[in-house]
């Protein structure tokens, strides 16, 4: 009785659920669809105690999953406020979160996402580029800005955006005209 008694003891109790499966990919679906991190981060500490344990776990789930929480749990506090689920996120997309952000002027947020997600910074740049131009800045600050960003930008896009700025007319076509100096690409320098 006693030697039953200690072989049940060594044996692995994961062995003996072949539910385990099924019930730790629930959990993952759980995991998708709350925002409370409390609860998010209690089922994947469930999920990575026992994930070794089954044999058909799918790893990558869990990772995109784990790399979406972690995007969602940092939208939710200061400055963007945004509460979204992994399915939300999912169903939105990286990159129009990333232009929803930039059209908040949360142009530093979406980088960070961007460089997370190891996608482009090309639309981050140009919006941050526009609305620098429509910014109540000086137009020299700009395109010191501009300059200084380490960033080639379309500087003919640029200056059609800056001819369209509210003010005085002539103050803009000047710094458009700026804006084309700026211009490196030769096939790109065609007058407004």
């Amino acid at each position: 009785d006693s030697s039953s008694k200690l072989s049940a003891a060594q044996e692995d109790p994961i062995d003996a659920i072949p539910e385990l499966g099924e019930a730790l990919s629930g959990c993952l679906d759980a995991v998708s669809f709350f925002r409370n991190p409390k609860i998010t981060h209690l089922l994947l500490n469930l999920i990575v105690r026992y994930k070794s344990g089954v044999s058909d776990f799918s790893f990558q789930r869990f990772s995109n999953l784990v790399m979406t929480k972690r995007i969602t749990e940092q939208l939710v506090k200061n400055p963007t406020y945004i509460q979204l689920t992994s399915e939300q996120l999912k169903a939105l997309g990286h990159d129009h979160l990333i232009m929803r952000l930039c059209n908040r002027y949360h142009h530093y947020v979406a980088y960070r996402i961007a460089d997370y997600l190891n996608t482009s910074y090309e639309p981050i740049y140009n919006n941050w580029a526009h609305s620098l131009i429509f910014s109540n800045d000086t137009q020299d600050h700009i395109i010191s800005l501009l300059k200084n960003s380490g960033h080639s930008f379309d500087y003919v896009q640029l200056a059609t955006a800056a001819c369209k700025r509210q003010g005085n007319f002539e103050q803009n076509v000047k710094f458009a005209t700026k804006l084309l100096d700026l211009n490196s690409v030769k096939a790109r320098s065609l007058p407004l």
